[in-house]
Parts: C-alpha cells; structure tokens; sequence
C-alpha cells in the first residue's frame, strides 16, 4: 500500500477483503455448492483488491524510473550551481511531479526533521523498490561515507540508468506479441462462457450447478493459472 501510495487505510483494505470473502462463501453455501469450489472463488475475488494496489505499485515505479535519469540530470548541475545535496533534494521535491517529487520532498522532510541522511534516503529506496533507484541510493550511501566527486558520479549513473530505460523500452516492444497472446488465451474462456450464456443458458449452467462442473471450473481456473504464469516467464526479460 505504501510504493501504490493508497489513500485508503490498511485497515479498510482488510476490511474489504474479508467482506467480499464472506459475502461469495455465504452466497455459494446459501446456494448449496461445493464448498471447495466456493472457498476457492471467494479467495480469488477477495485477492482483487491486492492484486489491484500491485498494479498500482508497479505503475507507480515505472513512472519514477522513467523520471530518474532527468532528476539525477537535475541534482548533478544543482551541484555544480553550488547547492549542497540536501538543498538539491528539497528542489526536485518542488520542481518535479509526482511520484518523484512527492518521493523526495518525504526524503527531504525527513532529513528536516532530524533524520539521518542515510536512514531517510534508504526508506525511499524501501518505498520504491527499484534497481535504478538502488544503484542512486547506494551510490549515495557510498560517497557520503569516503567522499569523491558526487557530480560526476551522478553523470555515469543517469546515463546507464538512461541507456537501460532504452533497453527495456526496447524489450517490451519485441515482447508485444508474446503479451498480446496472454491476453487473447486468458480472455477466450471468459468470453465463449458468455456467448454460450446468451444463447443457450440452460447448457452452460452445468458448469456451476453440478459438482462435476464445479470440478471442471477449478480444473480449468488451475490450467490457466498455469498458463498465465508460463507465459509471463516467457515474455518476462530483466534487464
């Protein structure tokens, strides 16, 4: 909930989860269905909320890496203009949007209120949990306890995070196919389901309203798990 910089409280999203949780397995045991079939769905409709902060987080964290290099860009020649480094985290905090300004304004008003520079830079890396801002955050860490030229190591830095920014770009372009079919196999089944619904309910209902069906629908939810899960591997490049 932190890195997907939620409004709402952990307490609420808990809340959530156990409220659609409890609200699937009393609708399917008031229907009299399988209860492992039951227990399973309602697990999976209650884990939509995470899965949705997940995608909020890993969106969160590619819109500050893809600001990175710039912001290093920015601290290096707010050096070189004679600004120390805390004064140079305060501006991004003002100067850039968010996520990255809002990240480092928190850096910056931690260190304002006493701190340690290290602490305070390394619960930004916490936050985030990406590579690029690792290798700043270490970097850092490094010339803050045995000194050197801070400019030009931020230089260096901004260009290889700039040149694996590139790459990746790069990568997600030849792994387009591979995701297109993700999307097309995981999304075939939802919808001959509702086709068949339409024009012929009674034949598709055996599904959810027989034990052998419901046997059918968690042999099925398993092998797409599965498949999704091997494709993701597939198309999934590091970089």
């Amino acid at each position: 909930m932190q890195r997907a910089d939620s409004p709402i409280s952990t307490r609420r999203v808990t809340l959530l989860v156990v409220v659609l949780f409890t609200a699937v397995a009393a609708l399917g045991i008031l229907r009299q269905g399988n209860l492992f079939f039951v227990l399973v769905l309602g697990a999976a409709i209650a884990c939509t909320p995470i899965l949705w902060l997940l995608r909020n987080a890993n969106q969160r964290r590619k819109a500050f890496e893809d600001k990175l290099p710039e912001t290093l860009d920015y601290i290096s020649r707010a050096l070189r203009a004679g600004h120390s480094l805390t004064s140079a985290l305060a501006m991004i905090g003002k100067e850039f949007p968010a996520p990255i300004g809002q990240e480092f304004k928190t850096v910056s008003d931690e260190m304002a209120f006493g701190i340690p520079f290290k602490n305070a830079i390394g619960r930004l890396a916490d936050r985030i949990r990406s590579n690029d801002l690792n290798f700043f955050v270490i970097s850092l860490m490094i010339q803050h306890e045995t000194g050197g030229n801070l400019t030009e190591l931020l230089d260096g830095l901004a260009s290889t995070i700039r040149e694996r920014v590139k790459l990746r770009g790069k990568v997600r372009t030849l792994s387009s196919e591979g995701r297109t079919s993700a999307w097309v196999l995981g999304s075939m089944p939802f919808v001959m389901t509702a086709i068949i619904t339409v024009i012929n309910p009674r034949y598709i209902s055996v599904l959810w309203s027989t034990p052998q069906g419901h046997t059918l629908l968690l042999i099925a939810g398993g092998l797409m798990v599965a498949g999704v899960f091997v494709l993701q591997r597939i198309i999934r490049i590091k970089v």
